[in-house]
């Protein structure tokens, strides 16, 4: 029995180009095709979302600073089957595009993306 693993690690230069963008008031974002774990992994890597907090400091945290942290946990990293049954439907409509707003806020990694999240992104932006 043998097991083999890869690894395609992100290039040098990314970090700190994230970095720079962030400085710049730019919000990046990763919108990919690889599992929700392994474009997590990439994004912990690159500096794109922090480690998460261990409970003991999380419970530090004030009630309205715990909610703030909760919301942006479960929407910092998503697969793209989660994003649109959250979404929902016509971002045209108040239902659908205030939610998107409120993802959109949170929303660092997209991943089992298709190019149609890559235009629905877009456009809602």
């Amino acid at each position: 029995m043998g097991a083999f693993g890869l690894q395609d690690r992100a290039r040098p230069q990314v970090a700190s180009a994230i970095k720079h963008c962030g400085t710049a008031g730019m919000t990046v974002r990763m919108i990919s095709g690889d599992s929700k774990k392994t474009a997590e992994a990439v994004a912990l890597e690159v500096g794109l979302i922090d480690e998460p907090l261990t409970q003991e400091a999380e419970n530090a945290l004030s009630p309205v600073e715990q909610r703030e942290y909760q919301e942006k946990r479960r929407y910092s990293v998503m697969e793209a089957a989660d994003f649109d049954a959250e979404v929902g439907g016509d971002l045209e409509k108040p239902g659908p595009a205030a939610k998107f707003a409120m993802i959109m806020k949170h929303l660092r990694v997209l991943a089992r993306a298709q190019p149609a999240h890559k235009l629905r992104i877009l456009k809602g932006l």
